[in-house]
């Protein structure tokens, strides 16, 4: 009986495309000391690099005046970012933060 069925090798398929809406959350903040760099290391690789920076400016309506403000763009996952005078120093406290359980 199998043989005489009729099975239809056309499917009909729908598909549509929802585009992904870029969310900002707030994941703290950090107040770098003068002369500090904000660095990028990735826990899994160990590669340590320079974080990458959005600049806006901000007007105050009270004053009038311009001020700048950046946020770092947090694009990879399993990554730390520390604020420290070069590589070497932050290298050191992300081994300091993983040692004492962050």
């Amino acid at each position: 009986m199998k043989e005489l069925e009729i099975r239809s090798k056309d499917r009909l398929e729908l598909k549509a495309e929802i585009p992904v809406k870029a969310e900002r959350k707030f994941l703290g903040s950090v107040l770098p000391k003068r002369g500090h760099s904000c660095f990028e290391i990735n826990l899994k690789t160990g590669e340590v690099c320079l974080a990458e920076f959005e600049s806006q400016d901000a007007i105050f309506p009270l004053d009038g005046e311009v001020a700048r403000a950046s946020k770092v763009v947090v694009r990879r996952e399993n990554c730390v970012y520390v604020t420290a005078l070069n590589k070497k120093n932050a290298e050191k406290k992300v081994k300091k933060m993983l040692i004492n359980g962050m």
